[in-house]
């Protein structure tokens, strides 16, 4: 079983302000089938399998479904992996601590290297570093050099007694860059050098970052900037000090540039993961959900997903995403968020018999909370009316939302004590129309009444409002309890109720970007636009017609919250389905369902969601920049439903996956096969 928690999202968008939100996660340990939890290196290689290495479980083949545990060979057995490459001949070159240098093919161990080896003075290979032409081996002794014929070169040899060694960087010069406890070094043919040793003489790691260039970072918590210009000279730039909001310096072990062009930093034992751009700094740690500790190694995939291997707790796994929650934030955790609003300074929040919170960013773009209003019941709807106040609809009123309290407004002396207020809406002359128990008000600018629409014609109730929608400057969509009806002022200030136009209940509304009305209620979606009526349901492909919220976005996409996730139903200008995806806690909306019309839209079109678990936003206009295409592949062959292992019979077609060889002729007998087929990674 993969254990689903919070996490920071590897691809930040800045146009969209994603910071401060908890993410999704994975952690793979014994529970998933990966056999240790603690993970020291990791790679992906050109079939898309993803290799890890473990502290003495082995060498660790993962296509994305299933792990497969390579932890012997004809000589040896528990695989202490420190580090592993695909080589130039497309084989798995693992470095381990105690077992040597070992090549591996796809079945079995064809080559293995140790300290018997006369040419291999260090202890064990630390790095490797492939090439198209062979691997470069690491050691605290020296440098080799792994040719294709498996044949080993003496690169250089080093002068210090034991040199630890964190990363490697080879520019177009052949200079080689190494990260060490005490530095870095640079070597250029057989001659190694320090780099600026009064500088960097200390613990020092690096990443590339592009063509000739490579990002520096150290235990001081320092960021620098190298540029390879020759093979004989380089500029070092000062970049920026990481330090904690409590002052502390982030301690920088490890670096990777990510496809975001975020640089990811791994602090020392608790101090979690840092994302760094250009000044600015993002921290990912226990405060808001990432508990891995001791971080061996970062890895991205061709997919973009981010690797993370730690010591004790597990390989966490990262993927772009669309949904994000905010359960970092405890009031915003809550399940009784039943109002959520939106506005350029910040976010409103109404939690049910509590009260109305309000947050603003801070200067590193974490949601703080900056007013709490304990009314103790919350509010039933949040709007921002024409002069940017905001309204708070309670069991008491409307009240505009001021800097230190709650301020009543004069339509409250019209609403019934302990009356409920549905939702709040405004029309171009900015009067108010606002749907209650009983029926709808309507109020000039200064929310003083107007008109109350309680009855209809024949005299029977309006009933409870919980939808309006403005057709023109005359005319409304009204849906109650009691139907969906058109209210049309037929002078100023005297307004005509009509038969209902659908006699069932409705619950909520919204309007879509094609200008459709599209209203739920008694297990039902419709679709108004004029005249026509159109009626969906599960028979449609709906999800289910249990519908919390309606929303929209500008892409003639509805969204549907309903008690099985949210359903992104596609529409055409007519009213037609052309698709429906839906989000569930399987594939990324871990809120399990919508609060009853808990919903709102930001400045950038992104869509809030208050839910049992508490507040979820959805980037409307996310697109994954990976630009890998899936590859489905034949992963296996059996014949009669029995699995045969195809490299037994010594007609294996490759090593890698469990299928004969092209032009396999069967055996006549042989004429029931099963194909199975995966997408790896």
């Amino acid at each position: 079983m993969i254990k689903k928690i919070a996490f920071f999202s590897l691809l930040l968008f800045f146009c969209q302000t994603t910071f401060g939100q908890v993410f999704n996660y994975e952690i793979l340990d014994q529970s998933s089938g990966l056999p240790s939890s603690t993970v020291i290196s990791i790679t992906q290689d050109s079939r898309n399998l993803i290799w890890i290495g473990t502290d003495g479980a082995g060498l660790i083949r993962y296509d994305g479904k299933n792990f497969r545990i390579i932890n012997k060979s004809k000589k040896k057995e528990g695989f202490f992996v420190i580090d592993i490459a695909e080589d130039a001949n497309k084989n798995i070159v693992m470095a381990t601590r105690y077992s040597g240098l070992l090549i591996y093919n796809g079945q079995e161990f064809i080559r293995e290297f140790d300290h018997t080896n006369p040419l291999i003075k260090g202890a064990y290979v630390k790095k490797l570093l492939p090439t198209p032409t062979g691997t470069y081996c690491f050691t605290d002794k020296e440098i080799f050099f792994l040719k294709k014929d498996y044949s080993m070169e003496i690169i250089t040899r080093f002068n210090d007694e034991s040199l630890d060694i964190n990363s490697v960087y080879k520019d177009r010069f052949s200079n080689i860059f190494i990260g060490t406890q005490n530095g870095i070094l640079k070597v250029t043919g057989k001659k190694t050098t320090a780099i600026e040793p009064e500088k960097f003489n200390g613990y020092t790691c690096l990443t590339e970052t592009g063509e000739n260039q490579i990002a520096i970072g150290n235990s001081k918590g320092e960021v620098y900037q190298l540029k390879s210009r020759s093979k004989d000279s380089f500029e070092i730039t000062f970049t920026d000090k990481i330090t904690l909001s409590n002052k502390e310096v982030f301690s920088i072990t490890k670096m990777l540039k990510g496809r975001s062009g975020f640089i990811w930093m791994a602090g020392t034992q608790k101090q979690g993961l840092a994302m760094h751009m250009k000044g600015y700094t993002s921290f990912i740690n226990e405060t808001n959900g990432f508990m891995g500790e001791n971080i061996f190694c970062m890895f991205q995939d061709k997919g973009g997903q981010m690797y993370i291997g730690t010591y004790g707790t597990g390989l966490y796994r990262a993927s772009s995403q669309n949904f994000y929650n905010y359960n970092n934030i405890p009031e915003l955790k809550s399940p009784y968020i039943f109002s959520v609003l939106t506005t350029e300074k910040g976010l409103y929040a109404g939690v049910l018999n509590t009260g109305i919170y309000y947050f603003e960013s801070d200067e590193t773009q974490e949601l703080r909370l900056k007013r709490k209003y304990n009314n103790m019941r919350g509010a039933s709807c949040l709007f921002m009316n024409h002069k940017k106040e905001v309204l708070a609809a309670t069991r008491g009123g409307v009240f505009i939302v001021g800097e230190k309290s709650l301020i009543p407004t004069p339509i409250n002396s019209k609403i019934p004590e302990n009356s409920t207020i549905n939702i709040i809406k405004q029309d171009k002359s900015n009067r108010y129309f606002i749907g209650t128990q009983n029926g709808v008000l309507i109020t000039d600018p200064n929310l003083n009444q107007i008109a109350f629409i309680s009855k209809m014609n024949d005299g029977v109730d309006v009933g409870n409002a919980t939808s309006l929608e403005e057709i023109n400057s005359k005319q409304w969509y009204i849906g109650t309890n009691k139907g969906l009806f058109t209210v049309t002022e037929k002078a100023l200030g005297s307004f005509q109720i009509s038969s209902p136009i659908i006699v069932k209940t409705v619950t909520t509304s919204c309007k879509d970007s094609n200008g459709n009305y599209w209203f739920a209620g008694d297990n039902k979606l419709h679709f108004v636009r004029g005249n026509t009526i159109k009626v969906f349901t599960t028979d449609n492909g709906l999800t289910s017609t249990f519908i919390y919220t309606l929303s929209a976005d500008q892409k003639s996409n509805i969204y549907i919250g309903s008690n099985l996730g949210i359903d992104k139903v596609t529409v055409t200008e007519e009213g037609k389905i052309t698709n429906i995806y839906n989000y569930d806690s399987e594939n990324g909306f871990k809120g399990l369902e919508t609060n009853t019309r808990a919903q709102t839209t930001d400045e950038n079109g992104n869509l809030f969601f208050g839910t049992p678990k508490g507040l979820y936003k959805y980037l409307t206009h996310y697109k994954p920049r990976t630009k890998d295409q899936a590859v489905l592949r034949i992963t296996g062959v059996d014949v009669f439903n029995q699995s045969r292992n195809w490299a037994t019979e010594k007609d294996s077609g490759d090593n890698w996956f469990n299928i004969p060889k092209q032009g396999h002729v069967f055996n006549p007998k042989d004429n029931q096969l099963t194909f199975r087929f995966g997408v790896i990674n």
